[in-house]
């Protein structure tokens, strides 16, 4: 099983990336109170942001997360 690693919506589009290069990971979660907001992934950072010249130090990372999504319990077999 894969870990899950999170930044809150508030965090700049740079501090996710920084969550992401620290951990190693390729995807985030946007937690707000406890609960999944969105989601991240490199790909989305470099054509949505990088490539539409966004400040990435002042903007959030909402402005390019996925906020469709669907959620799955823990327990779910997928078999």
């Amino acid at each position: 099983m894969s870990r899950s690693f999170t930044c809150e919506p508030r965090a700049s589009i740079q501090e996710a990336a920084q969550i992401m290069k620290r951990n190693r990971a390729t995807a985030l979660v946007v937690v707000e109170n406890e609960r999944a907001v969105g989601t991240v992934c490199d790909r989305d950072l470099v054509w949505r942001a990088l490539a539409e010249g966004l400040d990435i130090r002042t903007t959030p990372i909402t402005a390019v997360m996925n906020r469709e999504f669907h959620r799955v319990p823990i327990d779910y077999d997928a078999g």
